[in-house]
C-alpha cells in the first residue's frame, strides 16, 4: 500500500470518527471535534487532518446507515405484525399488500390486508371474540376487471401500529390479482429470504 493510500485510510478514519462525535455527542465545533478523534484514535496531530467536505461527507454516510438501520426494524416489525394478522385471519384468505409488502414503509405506514370472507360479520365477529377494538368506514376499490366495488375498511392497532383490513364479501383474491398481493406462506418466505425475522 503506498503512502498516499495510507493518509487517505487515515483521513478518512478521523472524518468518520469526527461524524460520530458531531453527531453522537453534540460536538458542534469541527476543530474541537476534530482533536478529540485524533486523540481517541491514538494519531499523530500532524497527520493529514479531513476537511469540511470531507467531515461532511462522512457525517452524510453515517446518517444514511443508521438510517437504513431504523428502516430495517420499522419493516422487520410491520412484516412480523403482518404475518400474525395473516395467521389470525387465515380463514379469509388474507393477503398482504402495500409498502409492508414492498419494503417502502416508515414509522407511520400502516399494514394492509385483504380479506375475502363469506359476509363482513364473520370478520367483525372474530374481532370483538379477540377483544379487538377497531373503527370502521366505508371506501371503494377498483377490482381486476375494472369495475369500482364499495366495501367496509376496518382499522385497528397493534402496538401503535395501524392494521387496516380491507373486506371483499363474496369474492376472492382474484379480484385484486393487478395488486402485489402476498399469502401468509408467500410472506414467510420474503422475511426468511431477507433476513428480517427477529428469531
Amino acid at each position: 500500500m503506498s503512502k498516499f493510500s495510507i493518509l487517505q485510510k487515515s483521513t478518512a478514519r478521523i472524518a468518520a470518527e469526527t461524524a460520530r462525535i458531531m453527531v453522537e455527542e453534540g460536538v458542534h465545533n469541527r476543530n474541537r471535534a476534530i482533536e478529540k478523534a485524533v486523540k481517541r484514535l491514538g494519531m499523530k496531530a500532524s497527520c493529514q487532518l479531513p476537511n469540511s467536505g470531507q467531515i461532511d461527507d462522512a457525517i452524510r454516510d453515517r446518517q444514511q446507515l443508521f438510517n437504513q438501520v431504523r428502516h430495517g426494524q420499522t419493516l422487520r416489525i410491520r412484516r412480523e405484525i403482518a404475518q400474525e394478522a395473516l395467521n389470525f385471519l387465515s380463514a379469509y384468505q388474507p393477503r398482504l399488500i402495500g409498502s409492508t409488502l414492498d419494503g417502502s414503509c416508515h414509522s407511520h405506514s400502516p399494514i394492509s390486508l385483504y380479506l375475502f370472507p363469506d359476509c363482513v360479520e364473520n370478520v367483525v365477529i372474530d374481532l370483538i371474540n379477540a377483544k379487538i377494538e377497531f373503527t370502521q368506514q366505508e371506501l371503494k376499490t377498483i377490482l381486476a376487471d375494472k369495475t369500482p366495488y364499495r366495501h367496509p375498511k376496518l382499522e385497528f392497532l397493534v402496538d401503535d401500529i395501524c392494521v387496516e383490513l380491507y373486506l371483499i364479501a363474496g369474492k376472492n383474491p382474484s379480484c385484486i390479482a393487478h395488486m402485489e398481493t402476498a399469502s401468509l406462506k408467500k410472506l414467510k418466505k420474503i422475511i426468511a429470504s431477507n433476513g428480517l425475522s427477529s428469531s
